[in-house]
């Protein structure tokens, strides 16, 4: 395939870099065959990169490629999303859990792993239901940790174990009053200590689910944790939180921040 020599200003998101990006001093700054997203532009602009080469996706090979990738990412979504619902109604109707469906569930994110730009331009694209937020949502924090995992070199099983975290961190919510859990505009500090509770109200509806490690259990109790202590629910510091708490709290943060929710409005993800 011919490659082109083009201004950063005016690719196309989807064209492929024919070659790496260096920086003046040789650095890499992105690798060959990647996939132009608005990440990595703008991040390429900020580092004052004019210049790239790309490949000629005249013959659409390329492009063909990204609408069967698109197409799969939505396919697996609405399947996790379908999953995931009844998941959650057995759950907060203490009907048999049947641990075999959330694996699934996992099994289909992960086959998404190598598709980081799919995941992050469909994730966010997608229009949600505001009133089945904490649904999207959980299916949106659990690709979110595994790619953080992705990024950090952990083994397949603890990236499985982090999708599972996410999956569930915020099945509390189930036990909130809807009036709260749905409310526009702010909680009161009253509204806001029973939302609090979700941590522990998620907990004590897993901690005895076989399946589900102890790790994976405290992120549920955990993930609002912070480092100098003004988390909750116990307000513990440093070392205390586990690294999957922490993953799990990142792209928690991260998917509220950037996601329109009935009460505040997305904010620009870079």
């Amino acid at each position: 395939m011919n490659e082109l020599k083009v201004n950063l200003s005016d690719c196309m998101l989807g064209n492929v870099l024919s070659k790496d990006v260096l920086s003046h001093n040789g650095l890499k700054l992105e690798e060959k065959n990647n996939s132009i997203n608005n990440f990595i532009k703008y991040k390429l602009i900020k580092l004052g990169v004019q210049i790239i080469w790309i490949y000629d996706a005249s013959g659409w090979e390329y492009v063909n490629i990204q609408k069967a990738d698109n197409h799969k990412m939505k396919v697996c979504y609405k399947e996790c999303i379908i999953s995931l619902q009844t998941i959650f109604e057995d759950l907060n109707q203490a009907k048999p859990f049947e641990f075999s469906k959330l694996i699934n569930i996992s099994k289909l994110i992960y086959k998404n792993i190598n598709n980081v730009d799919c995941i992050l331009k469909y994730l966010h694209e997608i229009k949600e239901d505001k009133n089945q937020y904490t649904l999207f949502h959980s299916i949106n924090v659990s690709f979110y940790a595994m790619l953080i995992g992705k990024w950090l070199s952990m083994p397949k099983a603890k990236i499985l174990d982090l999708i599972l975290a996410g999956l569930f961190h915020d099945i509390g919510k189930l036990r909130i009053p809807k009036h709260i859990l749905n409310k526009e505009g702010s909680l009161t500090t009253e509204e806001f200590e029973i939302m609090k509770g979700h941590t522990t109200l998620g907990y004590d509806l897993i901690k005895n689910l076989i399946g589900l490690n102890q790790d994976i259990k405290k992120s549920i109790l955990m993930h609002h944790e912070r480092i100098d202590g003004t988390g909750y629910p116990n307000g513990v510091t440093g070392d205390s939180i586990g690294e999957y708490e922490r993953i799990i709290a990142i792209a928690d943060i991260y998917d509220a921040m950037t996601t329109n929710r009935v009460y505040k409005k997305r904010v620009n993800p870079f």
